[in-house]
This record gives structure tokens, sequence and C-alpha cells, in this order.
């Protein structure tokens, strides 16, 4: 393998039957959920199977390099790091639009000739759209697992970037007056029944929830992510493999980001059982109880937050 069109052409063929089997099981699941609602479900199945793609593929892509003796040999190939990089996310990113297409392709023939469904023209706007939003959010999801150093390390922080959030200023509709309102989105969340389809069913490009305004937020940050995971995979080291994932964007940034969030959002007591997760994420980190000073004065600094918590809930 010396050309990036055969070292792209080796790992599709490797990938293949993961493709069919895949394509397999995720048509059959839609399918079977289509012929039990006997109605327009809002895609919500099929938007489930696509965020659940964006979230499976990148480590399926990436794992290979999580093991140093693999990382080493992929690494002396004449192949540089960067065209390695692009055939894996192009590889996994085709893996991800043709199984969504069928199950897409499937839903839409089902509702227009068993249902006999008119006027589906949203549906194959909401299919554009999603794929372009969840390119960003695959991009994402590639990033933020190519930040880790273990397979077990990607995955969680593929679960912290995917279920955490992003605080917004969007301009939406309140009380049917227009303002300018502070509004949290998680990454999955446009691509839910309640966000992209709904935008585009309804005609609705200013919503209460301010759908339209968290889809642009997250392709922007889809693009830095995209940007960042070239970046990152080009700097990869195989001497680091398998240690501690240390990356400024792995534990460091996402433990503090969740941990602020949620103490200052819920409250109460729950806010004692985020302060101890936080520490718990802590010493997942460490890999033992052997904390530095800075995850010391990370936590101490949530404690205003704690506080404020308490004060708002009582």
């Amino acid at each position: 393998m010396t050309s990036f069109k055969a070292y792209f052409n080796y790992i599709f063929k490797r990938s293949s039957l993961r493709l069919l089997v895949t394509l397999a099981i995720a048509v059959t699941v839609t399918m079977w959920e289509a012929l039990l609602a006997k109605e327009d479900s809002n895609m919500q199945t099929v938007s489930i199977i696509l965020r659940l793609l964006c979230t499976v593929v990148p480590p399926l892509e990436l794992c290979t390099f999580k093991n140093r003796r693999n990382a080493d040999i992929l690494f002396s190939l004449p192949v540089s790091r960067k065209k390695q990089a692009l055939a894996h996310y192009l590889n996994g990113l085709i893996q991800v639009i043709v199984t969504y297409a069928c199950c897409f392709a499937a839903v839409t023939i089902y509702y227009s000739l068993a249902l006999k469904k008119e006027n589906l023209q949203y549906y194959f706007v909401y299919f554009l759209l999603s794929l372009i939003l969840s390119t960003f959010i695959y991009s994402v999801l590639m990033f933020a697992f190519n930040q880790a150093n273990t397979v077990i390390d990607g995955i969680i922080f593929e679960l912290l970037v995917g279920f955490g959030g992003i605080w917004v200023m969007a301009f939406v509709s309140v009380l049917f007056d227009l303002k300018w309102k502070l509004i949290y989105c998680s990454l999955y969340a446009p691509l839910g029944a309640d966000g992209l389809f709904q935008i585009v069913k309804d005609n609705s490009f200013i919503m209460a929830t301010g759908g339209v305004w968290l889809c642009v937020a997250w392709s922007i940050i889809g693009v830095a992510c995209l940007v960042g995971y070239f970046i990152t995979f080009d700097r990869m080291r195989a001497e680091k493999i398998g240690g501690i994932s240390d990356s400024v964007f792995g534990y460091k940034t996402l433990i503090p980001i969740w941990a602020y969030t949620l103490l200052a959002t819920l409250g109460g007591l729950l806010c004692v059982f985020i302060y101890i997760c936080m520490l718990v994420g802590y010493i997942i980190f460490r890999r033992g109880f052997k904390l530095t000073k800075n995850d010391y004065l990370t936590m101490l600094c949530s404690l205003p937050f704690l506080v404020l918590g308490f004060v708002w809930m009582y």
C-alpha cells in the first residue's frame, strides 16, 4: 500500500462485511417499527439509528490505532498520516450515509405506497439536511474518540461529548414574542423528532426550542472538530498508546464542563452526587487516587456552583 487509493480500498474491503451486517440490522429494525406504528412516526427510529451510527462507527474505524503494535505497523506504511486519517474518516462516513439512506428510503417508500401518504416533500428536505448535520456530529465524535489513548477512554469521551451540551444565545419565540434567550442543547438533540424533522415538517425556522440556532452552533463546532481531528491524528505518538489519555480535549476539559453545567442547572442534593461523580471521573482519568494539583483545583472551583445549587433549591 503505497498510495491513498490503495490504503482506502484496503480498509473499505475489510469493513464491507461490517457494512452489510449493519445495513441488514438497521433496515430490519426500521421496517419493523414502521409496520407496528402504521402511521407517520416522525422518523424517530431512523433518527435514532443515525445517531447510533455516528457514535458506533468512529470506534470501529479508529480502534486499530489504540493498539500500539498495530499503530506502529500502520504508521510505518508509505502513506502519510493525514491520508490515513482521511481514508478512515471517509470510510466511516460512507458506512453512516449508506446505512441511513437505505433505512430512510425503506420507510419513505412504505409511507408512500402502503399508507398512501402524500406531500412527502419535507421528507427529502429533512434527509438532505440531516445528512449534512450528521456529518458534523460524526466529525465531532471522530475527534472525541481520537483524543483517547485507549478504546475505553475513547468511548467515554464520545459519551461525554454526545450527551453533553452547549449553551447558545438564540433569537427564539417566547410566548409569541421574539426574544434573545440562552438555550441548551446536547449533540444528539437536533436530529431528534422535536429537532430538525419538526422544523422542516412545520416549515418553521424560528421555534421555541431555537432548533435552527442549535443546528448552526453544532455545525460550526463540527467543522472545528474536523480540522482538529486531522491535526491531532497527525500528531499521534505510538509510545503514548495504552497510557493515560491526557489530551487537553479529553478528561481535562470534559469533566469540568459536565460538572459545571450540571451543578449550575440542577441544584439541590443532586449536586452532591454530581460532585462525587466528578471526583470519580478524575480517579478514572488518573487510574488511581493520586490526583494532581490541577485536579484538586478544578474541583475546588466547582464548590461555588454547589453552594449556589443549594441556595437556589432551598
